[in-house]
């Protein structure tokens, strides 16, 4: 554990299980809000804390964690839903039952856990119910739709998290044999993207995305966000030209910023009048 202080705030950082880092204010408080960050497949935490702080020197406590990518490829409806269903027994512990929440997915590694949070929280008589007060979903490069098209992003990535340059070749070839099968019968892949557009949680989105991105074809980040649109639900998107996969906010820092600050006021605004 470690303590830090950030805008006179002081703060309480630990580790958990999966890699799940929180921090959290100190002396506890349980009005202030919390921000999950689900990262993009072979993150680091060094490079998901970066947004971490930007929430924490508002004095919003976070849960952040990094996405595997043979988690998210090859077995996204077991491993992927025990970290999701972890985080959110996480969150449990932190007395969030009454405190606004934002889920924050980059890439669709986050978005994975993203997708079995949200139906844990939404699916009647799940253990995780309506557990937690969601104010809003925050997309950065997702989410996309996992078809035959995605087969080569999806060997590039897993590829380069392999360590070993002998294995990559075979690892390569292999998962173009059995990413197709996933596609194809695996339910959770299935439903991916009809089971996010059809949630119940009906909170504001804010989706950020670029017509650059070689990972995440904007065509389907943009019909997302329509589709969303045409359920009644509050959308705020941004589609930038050129900036590279979860790379927004490098490139665009400061409209960035104001985008995140934007929504964030909005939901924690529409939450204090709903309670």
């Amino acid at each position: 554990m470690q303590t830090t202080r950030k805008m006179s705030v002081q703060t309480l950082t630990y580790r958990k299980k999966f890699g799940v880092v929180v921090t959290e204010s100190i002396p506890h408080d349980t009005t202030k809000p919390v921000v999950t960050i689900l990262g993009w497949n072979s993150s680091k935490d060094k490079h998901i804390a970066k947004y971490s702080s930007i929430f924490e020197e508002q004095g919003f406590d976070t849960v952040r964690v990094t996405a595997n990518p043979f988690n998210t490829f090859l077995r996204s409806g077991t491993k992927v839903r025990e970290i999701s269903e972890y985080l959110l027994n996480t969150l449990h512990t932190m007395d969030c039952h009454q405190r606004p929440v934002f889920l924050y997915a980059f890439s669709n590694g986050g978005c994975a856990m993203y997708f079995h949070m949200v139906k844990a929280l939404t699916t009647t008589g799940h253990r995780y119910h309506n557990l937690l007060p969601v104010v809003g979903s925050i997309f950065d490069s997702c989410p996309v739709i996992p078809n035959m098209k995605s087969v080569n992003a999806v060997q590039e990535t897993v590829t380069d998290a392999v360590k070993l340059p002998f294995l990559k070749p075979l690892v390569w070839h292999s998962l173009g044999v059995v990413i197709p099968l996933v596609i194809h019968f695996n339910s959770t892949v299935k439903h991916f993207m009809e089971d996010l557009t059809n949630s119940p949680l009906i909170t504001p989105r804010l989706i950020l995305y670029s017509k650059a991105d070689k990972f995440a074809p904007y065509k389907d980040i943009s019909n997302f966000a329509d589709a969303l649109k045409n359920r009644g639900i509050d959308v705020t998107q941004k589609c930038w030209e050129l900036s590279g996969h979860v790379n927004h906010y490098r490139d665009h820092t400061e409209e960035y910023l104001n985008l995140l600050h934007e929504f964030l006021e909005k939901c924690l605004d529409i939450y204090k009048k709903n309670q």
